[in-house]
């Protein structure tokens, strides 16, 4: 597993969340921490939301779907 955590806590958590998951049998910790400054931002996505609107929504363009 790869990203980006905003705390050490934060990171524990994601871990061991998916260390639970039934048939998992090891995490590759790739996640990193040190981003203290940044408010995470949640959407809730509705039936029928394309990727693309979410893409719109959360950023204002919809090519930064590609991304997810």
């Amino acid at each position: 597993m790869a990203g980006d955590a905003t705390v050490q806590d934060q990171r524990d958590k994601i871990l061991f969340a998916l260390g639970n998951i039934a048939g998992v049998t090891a995490v590759d910790d790739r996640v990193q921490v040190g981003q203290e400054g940044i408010t995470p931002r949640y959407l809730t996505v509705r039936e029928g939301k394309t990727p693309r609107d979410v893409a719109v929504r959360a950023y204002g363009d919809p090519h930064a779907a590609n991304s997810f």
